[in-house]
């Protein structure tokens, strides 16, 4: 009697052991569900965070460029509105000419200048 206790009661442990065993393997892929879920919802957060952060920021540089570019062409319409007065006051005088000259050197490098920084500013945003 004593034995077959002692088996009566192996055996309710072993079934009770395997109970826990099964409770602890849902609840561990229950848990491997849970951190996968979560991981997905953290990669398409992330992916949604960084195109919005790009979006901002590639829009922030187009305003930047257009807005340089209205300034450019502001300063230039200013300028050649210098130039023209500038130039009718000087062509009755004998040095008109040489100062006509020195007026459009001038621009011409300060827009090349331009020019160039803002080839470099696009390749830039280009190479980021």
């Amino acid at each position: 009697a004593h034995e077959a206790d002692t088996m009566r009661r192996r055996e309710e442990w072993n079934v009770e052991s395997e109970k826990m065993i099964t409770r602890r393997e849902q609840n561990h892929a229950c848990a491997v569900r849970d951190l996968e879920s979560h991981a997905a919802e953290l990669r398409k957060t992330h992916q949604t965070h960084t195109e919005r952060m790009k979006q901002e920021f590639e829009d922030k540089l187009s305003a930047q460029v257009a807005a340089l570019h209205a300034q450019h062409e502001s300063s230039r319409a200013a300028f050649e509105l210098r130039l023209v007065a500038e130039r009718d006051a000087l062509a009755t005088k004998v040095g008109s000419l040489e100062l006509m000259h020195s007026a459009a050197q001038q621009h011409i490098s300060l827009e090349s200048q331009v020019e160039e920084r803002a080839r470099e500013e696009i390749e830039r945003l280009r190479s980021e």
